[in-house]
């Protein structure tokens, strides 16, 4: 009885579609294959596996499959067109997102630099007045603005702006691996 010199994992099959193909149980086959060989294969098997080992090894890759393939192609065409589909509207829908929500970040940057002018405008309007009884109510209305543009600040604030940054660059990211994927499936058929 000879052994095979090679694991048989590198074969695209499992261990028990291997086993079919011999005519064994696939208990002896992890057996034969195992580290602790309590058994090895016959010769005529170990060289029926080791053909086929070598048959798949020196098989030339290639871009298009042999012919056993192209009955298959139909539905396989129409699988493809479908991703296809499918893979061209999460580009535009990526896209699209990305836009809105960059769109979003802008004005919300704008909304943000504004109420920053704006809050640095009050305060230099409070502290002219402070102190300063006849413009008690000049005062009363600029603290009550101080206060609604925090309020606002803490809506457009950075960490909101990071977070929506971080929104458009997910959806910038998803429609470039789409629009990629796409070519390369493309590319194969």
């Amino acid at each position: 009885m000879a052994r095979p010199h090679k694991p048989i994992n590198h074969l695209p099959v499992s261990q028990k579609e291997l086993a079919n193909y011999l005519g064994i149980s696939p208990t002896m086959l992890n057996l034969a294959e195992g580290k602790q060989l309590s058994r090895n294969l016959p010769a005529g098997l170990s060289g029926k596996l080791a053909a086929l080992g070598l048959s798949h090894h020196n098989t030339k890759i290639s871009k298009r499959p042999k012919r056993s393939f192209a009955i298959s192609q139909p539905k396989i065409s129409r699988e493809l067109a479908v991703v296809s589909d499918r893979m061209e509207l999460d580009v535009d829908y990526y896209s699209a997102k990305a836009k809105v929500l960059q769109r979003k970040l802008d004005e919300m940057v704008s909304k943000y630099t504004g109420d920053i002018q704006w809050l640095n405008t009050v305060e230099d309007r409070m502290e002219a007045l402070a102190g300063k009884k006849e413009f008690k109510k000049d005062h009363n209305w600029f603290e009550n603005q101080h206060l609604v543009v925090l309020e606002r600040l803490e809506k457009t604030g950075i960490v909101t702006q990071v977070k929506l940054e971080m929104q458009v660059e997910l959806a910038k990211a998803r429609a470039a691996i789409n629009r990629k994927l796409l070519m390369k499936l493309r590319n194969k058929v």
